[in-house]
């Protein structure tokens, strides 16, 4: 995740630094690895021996088996299966919490949403200071709150950077990652590429998942919930890794609101 300073109208309003620790990968099960080729459907060859598990240091999924099948076909139906539950995911009312792990260190986010308009998201820094983007039907804001002791400072943002701010928030959502799926059932069709689907017990959830190109630099891990709502994500581009931690098929409303007693400041 990007990190850094914003001032918008003399107040900062974002600084998403983190600092120290790691996210521990989850461990997958029921995996199932394939090669896609391009042209047609290849038949599925006989199913090989269980691999040895894979590292878990740092943010890297071992390896935990592997199948024969080399089908194109496969391919595309598995990005798009996943891209079709996420998708799934897109106008449901959620409260989600993750550890995401970057390059700097790891932090604790929330991301809740009532659709069509509301929505939250919440990092919470090592430091003790919390940020938040908020919308709802009355515009966007970016508050803050430097330390448990403090008061809560917020920005109502013009519709324009509201936008942006919320753009900036979207790798935690189904709708992010629903593009990246279909991208790769795309691509799938006329290269070759490698994937692996398996599921895995995150917060209470059985994860439905699929990694690929896992040698190359565009490649990572993405791994939905029953009900569509993002539940593990490595991006090997990126440098980040995020899992949840809990998760909520409701979402209180308070939790799209300013913080009580915050001080909110710019136009109408």
């Amino acid at each position: 995740m990007v990190s850094g300073l914003v001032v918008v109208g003399g107040l900062l309003v974002v600084y998403l630094r983190s600092s120290g620790g790691s996210v521990p990968p989850p461990k997958a099960s029921s995996t199932s690895s394939s090669t896609s080729t391009p042209g047609g459907g290849g038949a599925t060859g006989a199913t090989g021996p269980t691999g040895p598990t894979g590292p878990t240091g740092g943010t890297g999924v071992g390896p935990s088996g592997a199948t024969g099948t080399t089908t194109t076909a496969g391919a595309t139906t598995s990005f798009a299966t996943i891209a079709a539950k996420l998708h799934s995911g897109e106008n449901i009312s959620f409260d989600a919490q993750y550890l995401a792990d970057t390059s700097t260190g790891t932090q604790s986010v929330e991301y809740a949403a009532s659709p069509p308009r509301s929505y939250l998201f919440r990092s919470s820094q090592p430091s003790g200071a919390v940020y938040e983007l908020i919308g709802n039907s009355g515009g966007s804001y970016a508050c803050r709150q430097l330390a448990h002791t403090t008061n809560w400072t917020c920005l109502l943002l013009p519709a324009p950077a509201g936008s942006a701010y919320k753009a900036f928030t979207q790798t935690y959502t189904g709708a992010y990652w629903y593009k990246q799926m279909e991208s790769l059932a795309a691509a799938a069709t006329v290269a070759g590429v490698q994937y692996t689907t398996s599921t895995m017990q995150v917060a209470g959830q059985t994860l439905d998942c699929i990694s690929y190109n896992p040698k190359a630099s565009s490649g990572g891990e993405v791994c939905v919930t029953s009900s569509g709502v993002l539940g593990y994500v490595h991006d090997v581009s990126a440098g980040t890794t995020y899992r949840l931690t809990h998760f909520s098929s409701t979402a209180a409303q308070s939790l799209f609101q300013t913080p009580a007693g915050a001080q909110v400041t710019g136009t109408t």
